[in-house]
């Protein structure tokens, strides 16, 4: 069953699986998912689901964790393509507006018509770096995975939440970081760079790492290189 999310107790401290699931988006493909989760008397404790076109990202709180089994059989469903866990605390889809794109980037192209891009790129990188930090720290911090897979998890999040379709992390290391982001979100609306993107991007690194970087992007046809580098140490 779905359930509300809501509780009477207070568990600030209890992490519960997330389940990101990357679809087509059709007709009665979140059906499918849901039955075979309840099937096997699984809670759904929260949903989140945003779509761009003819695809749609779902991200699901569940009260237990997922068998190999029961992965196999939501990856074989007809429209899914892409399933991945990560161990989140509750409080992360309850609060998930913080995260949003949409409205966010209606927010900045008003600032960009208000200031001149030259100015609203300088302020908004500022704001971008100061969110990448405190998703990290609010979200990510005490989640006890590695480095790289605590940056799986937030791109994870970014694309669950409207900012880009996909990603393909092709170079880790504290030092230099490359990843692929797949059609990012402020570029389709109009924007001539990922400002708030690359600031999301270079904040929660520095959390990470304790360092600073500096972020290049370079078009690739659908795709953005993103090439952080560190400078100084924090």
């Amino acid at each position: 069953m779905i359930s509300s999310g809501k509780s009477k107790t207070k568990r600030l401290h209890t992490t519960y699986p997330v389940i990101s699931f990357k679809v087509d988006n059709v007709v009665g493909v979140l059906n499918k998912i849901v039955k075979i989760i309840e099937e096997r008397n699984i809670n759904i404790l929260d949903v989140l689901a945003w779509s761009s076109g003819s695809e749609a990202r779902i991200m699901m709180k569940i009260d237990s964790n997922l068998t190999d089994e029961i992965l196999k059989d939501l990856r074989s469903l007809k429209y899914v393509y892409k399933v991945t866990t990560l161990p989140i605390s509750e409080y992360l889809l309850c609060s998930n507006t913080a995260l949003r794109a949409g409205s966010l980037i209606k927010a900045l192209n008003s600032l960009a018509e208000y200031l001149g891009e030259v100015l609203a790129r300088i302020f908004i990188q500022r704001i971008a770096i100061s969110h990448g930090k405190s998703i990290h720290d609010l979200y990510l911090k005490n989640v006890d995975v590695n480095f790289q897979e605590k940056f799986k998890i937030f791109l994870e999040l970014l694309a669950s939440n409207g900012w880009f379709n996909d990603y393909l992390i092709k170079k880790f290391s504290w030092s230099s970081i490359e990843v692929l982001i797949m059609d990012p979100l402020e570029i389709r609306y109009g924007f001539k760079q990922s400002y708030y993107l690359r600031g999301l991007l270079a904040g929660f690194l520095e959390a990470l790492f304790n360092y600073t970087y500096s972020v290049e992007e370079e078009r690739l046809d659908k795709y953005r290189m993103f090439k952080l580098v560190a400078k100084d140490e924090v």
